[in-house]
């Protein structure tokens, strides 16, 4: 009792001590505004815009200050944070589209190494076998299960079939990740409407489709998982040349926040992962960097991360640059990227033209 009275004691007196302090500067304040209002009644309207100002940015350096420390702790301060557990789901199935090459490859091998057994969805039957054997040969006692879909032909026939050849699988995760974008940058209105219709079907399309077909089992049965691989274009970052893509890509974020909040309670989780750059053949990135990570060391991040932020940022450096990029007043953000991008176009037509000649 003793000891809880002494803790009782010294929290009054730290309490009285910041009344004391709070009424300290308050009366100091009092008596500023008093003097300025005696002295001239103009100095007492810069004594309260300059408290007004200094009280703004209080707040403003607080909240600079309280995210710069969420981020450290995140990434720094507790990298060793235990990543997330899927005991509960091995030995069940997950489905990745998209599956053949970059992130999904990438997401099927960090899958298997969960010892989860994975369907493997992508146009390319060829390089979804070479890629399952090789899961398999790496991953004692898991199963995979290759469907060759073509997501941009797809018909509402296709669609029923591919969910007839999943009905008796038990799928407790999905990875939305199949997608395309135009060639290289190029302005809305030079794109060609059905490279804008393609762009819809397999980004969208192929999103809504899969998670209507697989989130109802994951609901009954209290428990799964899904990641919409979105991007930072459209979503952290404005894409100007890339307008359909991005969007697209925003659309992916919106539907898995707000569907993350209509399943929380059956025990699914919803996550929109948002990179920058990944080595992939869409990236046309070949090798990995600081700010370029391997497709299956970002897939790795993300599944470590399952149930954290539902917008996910997985790789340091990206959220980093997103952070460094939400600094920017919008307009001067659109202007950066679309100068960015109206290069890598310049680029691009140049590398096109010489490949041209060359034939």
């Amino acid at each position: 009792m003793k000891e809880l009275n002494a803790g009782s004691d010294g929290a009054g007196r730290g309490r009285r001590c910041v009344c004391v302090c709070v009424c300290v500067c308050l009366c100091e304040a009092s008596r500023e505004h008093e003097s300025a209002k005696m002295a001239d009644p103009a100095m007492l309207n810069k004594v309260i815009v300059a408290y007004v100002l200094l009280g703004l940015g209080a707040v403003a350096l607080a909240r600079v200050l309280g995210g710069l420390a969420g981020w450290l702790l995140r990434y720094f301060l507790r990298p060793n944070a235990a990543p997330a557990s899927y005991a509960a789901f091995r030995g069940e199935w997950a489905v990745v589209t998209g599956a053949s090459q970059g992130v999904g490859e990438g997401f099927v091998r960090e899958l298997a190494k969960r010892k989860m057994n994975v369907v493997l969805l992508a146009r390319s039957e060829e390089k979804l076998k070479t890629l399952a054997a090789d899961v398999e040969r790496q991953n004692t006692g898991i199963k995979t299960k290759v469907i060759r879909f073509d997501f941009d032909s797809a018909t509402a026939k296709d669609y029923a079939a591919l969910e007839a050849s999943l009905k008796d699988l038990n799928v407790s995760v999905l990875v939305n990740n199949v997608g395309v974008n135009v060639p290289f940058p190029t302005d809305f209105v030079d794109v060609e409407p059905e490279a804008e219709d393609r762009i819809v079907r397999v980004n969208i399309t192929s999103t809504n489709k899969m998670t209507r077909m697989l989130l109802p089992a994951m609901i009954a049965n209290k428990k799964g998982a899904i990641y919409m691989m979105s991007s930072a274009a459209g979503t952290v970052s404005p894409a100007p040349m890339l307008s359909i893509y991005g969007a697209t890509k925003a659309y992916m974020d919106s539907l898995a926040i707000s569907l993350s909040g209509e399943v929380a309670r059956y025990n699914v989780s919803v996550q929109s992962c948002i990179p920058f750059y990944v080595v992939s053949e869409m990236s046309k990135f070949r090798k990995s960097s600081f700010t370029v990570p391997s497709a299956t060391f970002y897939a790795k991040l993300c599944l470590d991360a399952r149930g954290s932020d539902v917008q996910l940022n997985a790789y340091w450096p990206h959220d980093a640059m997103a952070n460094a990029l939400r600094l920017l007043p919008l307009k001067s953000q659109v202007s950066y990227v679309n100068d960015l991008h109206g290069k890598i176009r310049a680029r691009a037509l140049k590398k096109k033209e010489r490949e041209q000649k060359a034939q």
